[in-house]
């Protein structure tokens, strides 16, 4: 609040420090505008307690919404233990310009992508994020036989897109593609995953799932700096969150769950033990 009538005095909106206070509490559509401003120049830090590593208070340039809840990013979740289901955080502001420019350099999400105990990958995509990503890069089963006379085939990643776009191949389909000097078998899915990473790792011809996508970042880290490894991150998160969306549209329902054939008899065996086991405590008694 402090720094919010500073800069209403300072734009012109009060003339002292008391009618600065009056134009704020009159809700005028000005202040958001100015608060908008006033965020940017003061990292907040978030914490949620227990406080049991360095990941649990980190510092972000905070988003303005109209509710009250704390909108996360998924991939920070890890650090924090955090899950969606009523936790409570604690924001903070630093004040001096010293603290301001700690949690600038140190207290980043970007600057803590890596785990203190034993230095491994914490900030990655994960759970809908990495189904959307698997879904995007796995071949159509359908379509998993074709020969090479039947697939088409492309001389760049452009002419791959420009086709999707006019629907004159789908996702998952297999196609052939001219990577240098080499055809290769790919997807659609595939060149949108390569054309969201940096050109000196491509080409990306594999399905994607958890352990290699970790992998792919770990590769990531040992070629660029630490904010581009992030940016990255965000737009993996965003391209999973997407394809298992709009794309996939994946849901699951309990006729997904395979039951086990034998599952009554092996229940059944189990109770019948632990009634066994009663009647001989109650014998001993």
């Amino acid at each position: 609040k402090p720094f919010l009538l500073k800069e209403i005095i300072y734009q012109g909106y009060a003339t002292n420090i008391k009618s600065a206070k009056n134009y704020f509490e009159s809700k005028d559509p000005a202040i958001y505008d100015i608060l908008e401003k006033v965020v940017q120049q003061y990292p907040i830090l978030l914490n949620r307690a227990p406080t049991l590593h360095k990941l649990s208070i980190l510092a972000f340039y905070p988003v303005l919404t109209d509710d009250i809840a704390i909108h996360l990013h998924p991939c920070v979740c890890q650090g924090y233990n955090a899950d969606f289901d009523g936790d409570a955080m604690g924001v903070f502001i630093p004040l001096s310009k010293k603290a301001i420019e700690e949690a600038k350099t140190y207290m980043l999400p970007s600057q803590n992508l890596l785990k203190p105990a034993d230095g491994s990958l914490i900030a990655i995509p994960n759970k809908e994020m990495v189904l959307g990503l698997y879904y995007l890069t796995t071949i159509d089963v359908d379509k998993q036989d074709l020969d090479n006379k039947s697939k088409k085939a492309f001389g760049s990643m452009k002419e791959v897109m420009i086709a999707y776009e006019l629907e004159k191949v789908e996702l998952r389909e297999p196609i052939l593609l001219k990577k240098e000097s080499k055809i290769i078998e790919t997807s659609v899915g595939r060149v949108i995953l390569n054309l969201k990473l940096p050109e000196s790792m491509r080409f990306i011809n594999y399905v994607i799932k958890a352990t290699n996508l970790k992998d792919l970042i770990k590769k990531a880290l040992g070629k660029m700096e630490q904010i581009e490894v992030a940016n990255l991150i965000d737009e993996l998160k965003d391209l999973g969150f997407q394809a298992s969306t709009y794309y996939a549209g994946a849901s699951f329902s309990v006729l997904d769950c395979i039951i086990y054939d034998k599952k009554e008899q092996i229940v059944k065996e189990a109770e019948e033990a632990t009634a066994e086991i009663e009647k001989t405590i109650c014998r001993a008694w």
